[in-house]
C-alpha cells in the first residue's frame, strides 16, 4: 500500500546563523531556563516538572531548568515524529531534512494589509490564513487557537462549516 503522509519538501543547507552564532544563542538560553525560568499557569504540568527533577516555584508559577537536565531530555526525544490530520493524508512525517510551512497556532493578533496597523483577529482573517495554507505546495498545516479577544468570537465549529 502506498503511504499517504506527507513527508514534506526535501531541506537544503539553509542555515540562517553560524554555528558560532547558534552556540552563542544556547548559552543565552539555558542561561535564561537557569536563573530567569519561565512562567507556567498550568498546576498540573508544575507539578509534571516538580516530580521530574524541575526546580518548581509554586507561588509564583515560575519553572527553572538546568543545562544538563534539558539536554537529558532533549536526548530522549525521537529523531522522527508524526503530526497526524484528520485523514491519513493530512499526517505529516517530522524529521532531520525535511521542512513544513504553517501557522503559529496564536495569531490574536494580525498586520491588517490594508492600513499597515495591527489589529485584533477576525473571522475573515483566520479563512485567509486557511486558504493560504490550503494553496501553498510546501506540505502546510494550519494551527490555531481562537482568538479570544475578536469582535466575532464565534465557535470554530460554525466558522469553517460556513
Amino acid at each position: 500500500m502506498v503511504s499517504l503522509m506527507n513527508f514534506g519538501m526535501p531541506s537544503g543547507c539553509y542555515q540562517p546563523v553560524s554555528i558560532k552564532e547558534a552556540e552563542k544563542i544556547h548559552k543565552a538560553s539555558m542561561y535564561i531556563f537557569e536563573k530567569v525560568g519561565f512562567e507556567l499557569e498550568n498546576e498540573r504540568a508544575l507539578n509534571l516538572f516538580a516530580e521530574h527533577g524541575g526546580l518548581v516555584d509554586f507561588t509564583a508559577k515560575r519553572v527553572k531548568l538546568k543545562e544538563e537536565w534539558i539536554m537529558e531530555h532533549v536526548k530522549k526525544a525521537p529523531a522522527r515524529i508524526i503530526l497526524h490530520g484528520r485523514e491519513e493524508k493530512h499526517d505529516l512525517v517530522v524529521e532531520p531534512g525535511r521542512v513544513f510551512l504553517g501557522t503559529g497556532g496564536t495569531a490574536v493578533g494580525v498586520m491588517d494589509i490594508g492600513s499597515g496597523l495591527r489589529r485584533h483577529t477576525i473571522l475573515k482573517d483566520v479563512k485567509t490564513i486557511a486558504m493560504l495554507c490550503h494553496v501553498l505546495d510546501l506540505g502546510s498545516f494550519l494551527l490555531f487557537a481562537w482568538p479570544s479577544a475578536s469582535s466575532d468570537n464565534l465557535c470554530s465549529n460554525l466558522a469553517f462549516s460556513s
